[in-house]
C-alpha cells in the first residue's frame, strides 16, 4: 500500500474500509481523519526528507477503483522536493521488500536514536536493538539498490496513472 503520509484521502478511505471490514464508518472516519492531520502536521513547518520505495504492485492494486487510484498516483507525482519515491518493478524480481512494508525513522542525535517499524497482521513492531536496525538497514540498501531511479519511478506512475484515466 501507498505509505500513510502519501496517501489521498479517498484512498486512505477505502484502504481503511479493506483492512478491517469489522470497522464501523465512524470509526473509518476518524482513522482517515488522524492520518489527514497526521499528513499536515510532518508536512507544515520544516518538513522532514522522506524516502519512500513502492512495490510496482502498489501502482496496480486498484484500491478504491480506478478513479481513486489515479488519483492517488497522480498525487504522488505532485508531492513536494523533499518527498522521494521510488518504485521496485515487476521484473526486478525478488527482493527484501517482498517480505513487507518497513520503516526506518532517522531522528537528530539529540533526539533520539533510529527506530525501525514493521506493520504487520500480528500487530506493529517497533526495532531499536543495534543487532535489529543493522538488519533493517541492509534490508533497505537492497530494497533502494532494486529500485528504479527517480524519473524511472516517475514514469513508470505517471504511465499506470494514465492506464487508469484511460480505462
Amino acid at each position: 500500500m501507498v505509505h500513510g503520509l502519501l496517501q489521498t484521502e479517498d484512498y486512505a478511505h477505502a484502504l481503511a474500509e479493506t483492512l478491517n471490514p469489522s470497522l464501523s464508518d465512524a470509526e473509518v472516519d476518524r482513522q482517515v481523519r488522524i492520518r489527514m492531520e497526521r499528513q499536515e502536521r510532518v508536512f507544515a513547518e520544516d518538513p522532514p526528507e522522506v524516502w519512500v520505495v513502492l512495490d510496482e504492485a502498489v501502482l496496480r492494486r486498484q484500491i478504491g477503483g480506478r478513479a481513486v487510484m489515479a488519483k492517488q498516483l497522480d498525487h504522488l507525482l505532485r508531492l513536494p522536493k523533499r518527498v522521494l519515491v521510488q518504485v521496485v518493478p515487476f521484473a526486478g524480481g525478488g527482493y527484501p521488500g517482498t517480505l513487507g512494508a518497513l520503516t526506518l525513522f532517522e531522528f537528530a542525535e539529540e533526539v533520539h536514536t533510529p527506530v525501525g517499524y514493521v506493520e504487520s497482521q500480528a500487530g506493529n513492531l517497533y526495532l531499536e536493538r543495534e543487532d535489529d536496525l543493522a538488519r533493517a538497514n541492509l534490508a533497505m540498501n537492497h530494497i533502494a539498490a532494486a529500485a528504479l531511479s527517480k524519473q524511472e519511478s516517475r514514469e513508470l506512475i505517471a504511465s499506470v496513472a494514465r492506464q487508469l484515466s484511460e480505462q
